[in-house]
């Protein structure tokens, strides 16, 4: 239960979970003798082993358009979707974690790799990962500022998460790569 459903496992509310799996059009051919001859008891068939479930997948845009979005430079420009089409996109999506600031540092040894290739590379952080003041400026958190003072990559500010939201991701940080048309080849939610 642990493993399949940790939230409603740890609720001490919940004392009994069911689990039930539907086949839809499956066929199911093996050799009776590979199998243990055990009936079921109430209902419920035993079973040696839970098998975790496949890892979502980091987005449900792969393949699609990335949605619009807007963004902030350090020095309150708007960076929209259509301002970064033309040519391929790599953005590093940051909100507070722990790993962000050795995030940043492997984001730019891969920039610096590829630097010919003609791809963008940019950072956005989220509300976790920023300061703001009252006056609409923001700037990154002291734990990344040292990290992003020695790369050359661009930092832009998802005020609001509203962006990564967007982006529909499961959780952050992530990093997702778009072709010129800003359409999404690829993306990872980098958890561990």
């Amino acid at each position: 239960n642990n493993l399949l459903d940790p939230l409603l496992a740890a609720d001490p509310n919940v004392r009994d979970l069911n689990l039930f799996a539907k086949f839809t059009a499956a066929s199911f051919r093996a050799d009776p003798l590979e199998f243990e001859n055990v009936g079921p008891r109430k209902g419920v068939w035993p079973v040696s082993e839970f098998v975790a479930p496949a890892d979502p997948l980091p987005t449900n845009l792969l393949g699609e358009l990335a949605p619009e979005f807007s963004l902030l430079t350090l020095k309150r420009e708007k960076v929209t979707d259509r301002q970064v089409a033309g040519k391929p996109m790599v953005m590093l999506f940051l909100d507070g974690s722990d790993s962000d600031a050795k995030l940043i540092e492997r984001f730019e040894s891969v920039r610096k790799s590829l630097a010919s290739s003609g791809f963008g590379f940019s950072v956005v952080a989220g509300p976790g990962s920023i300061e703001t003041s009252d006056t609409g400026s923001w700037r990154l958190s002291p734990s990344i500022q040292a990290t992003a003072n020695r790369s050359k990559l661009p930092f832009l500010g998802d005020m609001t998460g509203q962006t990564a939201k967007a982006m529909e991701f499961a959780s952050l940080p992530a990093v997702v790569a778009m072709d010129s048309k800003l359409k999404v080849q690829y993306a990872d939610l980098l958890v561990k």
